[in-house]
């Protein structure tokens, strides 16, 4: 009988322990899930607060900002795009920099050449060159069927 009470007391032990292992295994799963879920909340509880701000909604409804200080504007919101924002203001200003340049360029030109294309003969010769070092070449149809012979007279 004591033997018998002893392996059935070592049985229960051992269920128990194992049950023990589940209820814990499950307790942690649980945690895990309410960790999750309390990140999650957290998270769409900080976007519509984001969202909330006009710099932001601006930005995200446009696409990009306007201009550098929207851009810092945005950062400074704590925007969750802040250095895509930056880097497409940045673009934005270096192609309006190198329009604002081409402008500047062409007016002094206009200025100093009296209406006349001081580049047209550059742009004759390198056609001529072009298509005496490639006749397969698609050329300008002023020099269509003609001999190229040399290009110094140009």
């Amino acid at each position: 009988m004591r033997a018998y009470l002893k392996d059935t007391s070592s049985q229960l032990v051992a269920v128990n322990e194992e049950i023990h292992k589940e209820v814990v295994a499950d307790n942690e799963a649980r945690l895990r899930r309410e960790a999750i879920l309390g990140q999650q909340r957290a998270l769409r509880a900080t976007q519509a607060e984001q969202e909330s701000i006009p710099v932001i909604r601006k930005v995200h409804q446009q696409g990009g900002p306007e201009d550098a200080y929207e851009a810092e504007l945005y950062c400074r919101a704590g925007g969750p795009h802040c250095a895509h924002v930056r880097s497409q203001a940045r673009n934005q200003q270096n192609q309006r920099n190198r329009r604002a340049e081409a402008a500047n360029i062409r007016r002094a030109w206009e200025l100093h050449n009296d209406g006349v294309d001081v580049f047209y003969e550059s742009r004759r010769r390198q056609e001529c060159l072009r298509r005496r070092d490639n006749p397969t070449a698609v050329a300008n149809p002023e020099f269509a069927g003609k001999s190229v012979g040399t290009c110094a007279r140009y």
